[in-house]
């Protein structure tokens, strides 16, 4: 941690100007549909929104809005306007760390504001953490969350509740969830088919109990990254792990990584669900990558949630203190007028 003090930004207002950016995926660039629903959407929750110059660039690989100095531009722009309220970011990837080397720590200190992202653009939630102290949030982007025909009531209310930070929030599971997010590839489309909550969500807490921290973590190979390059703190910390992958073997590989390299065993764990798999099975999977890592089981452990790659999603504090309890569940309280307070839980 390169910085001693933790800064809370401003809750957004009705009228607030969200600016998008597109740190990684160049999907803004084919996906013009989505853009006008997912602008409508905003509009819906009382917030406007423009873009960032580069936003629907396409980098020579087609893999990125631009070169990494093009979005990392785009970012330190946004910050830097003092009409910009907040910062989302349009969809993951797989190349927001490309930005992390061209990113001015002292210019995002000196103006905090929310940054909003999922997936990849975990790496730009931890970076802001660790490098500069700013608590951000994870769990829904522009296109991915609201580029949809029609609208999921409780990815919207959880976006609003956080933002807002006017009322205490408590993350509830919901009925049902779909199984899995689309491949970005079709945002392209003009027409989509309806999103299919075709799952049946459940909640299993594999360690009873009750704990409190800063909620840190993310897609669970992303945070073996960053926990082997030392850019990441999860002692103490309430701990969550992103499944988004069904490759064989991928997540126990992962939680062996993130073991190798704890600075120190979490107060809590959260694991989503993978929705390709039996919620059982699943369950199985996970309790015993637990029994081969009992550090990380310190504390209660979760498993479900509206915390993966899934629709409804909970948009979460990145670095803010989180309570977790297993008659509770996982509560949330924005502190306003407390901007800055020294990094402890």
């Amino acid at each position: 941690m390169n910085t001693d003090r933790i800064t809370r930004p401003a809750p957004l207002r009705e009228g607030d100007l969200i600016r998008v950016v597109s740190p990684s995926l160049p999907s803004m660039a084919y996906a013009t549909r989505a853009v006008d629903l997912a602008t409508d959407a905003l509009a819906g929750l009382g917030w406007r929104c423009d873009f960032a110059e580069n936003a629907d660039e396409i980098s020579d690989d087609g893999l990125s809005a631009g070169t990494p100095r093009q979005r990392a531009d785009d970012l330190h722009d946004a910050f830097l306007d003092d009409r910009v309220a907040a910062v989302m970011s349009a969809v993951g990837g797989s190349t927001s760390y490309e930005l992390l080397p061209h990113l001015d720590t002292e210019l995002i200190r000196s103006h905090p504001k929310p940054f909003i992202g999922r997936s990849d653009n975990t790496y730009i939630n931890a970076f802001l953490l660790q490098e500069c102290g700013l608590v951000s949030y994870n769990g829904v982007a522009f296109l991915s969350q609201f580029g949809e025909p029609e609208q999921v009531p409780e990815t919207l209310a959880s976006t609003k509740a956080v933002l807002c930070g006017s009322a205490p929030v408590r993350f509830r599971t919901s009925a049902t969830r779909t199984a899995g997010v689309r491949p970005w590839q079709q945002y392209a489309r003009h027409e989509k088919d309806p999103l299919l909550r075709s799952r049946r969500a459940q909640d299993v807490w594999m360690r009873p109990g009750a704990a409190r921290g800063r909620l840190v973590g993310g897609e669970v190979r992303i945070v073996a990254d960053l926990l082997e390059k030392g850019s990441l703190t999860v002692r103490e910390r309430v701990l969550w792990l992103d499944v988004g992958d069904d490759e064989p073997g991928y997540f126990d590989s992962a939680i062996g990584r993130i073991t190798s390299a704890l600075d120190g065993p979490p107060s809590a764990l959260v694991v989503s669900d993978a929705p390709w798999r039996g919620f059982e099975g699943w369950c199985e999977e996970v309790e015993a990558a637990l029994l081969r890592s009992p550090e990380l089981a310190q504390g209660p452990v979760l498993v479900g949630g509206d915390c993966g790659h899934y629709q409804p999603a909970w948009l979460l504090p990145y670095g803010d203190v989180v309570t977790v309890g297993s008659r509770e569940g996982i509560g949330y309280r924005y502190r306003s007028g407390q901007r800055e307070e020294p990094w402890t839980a």
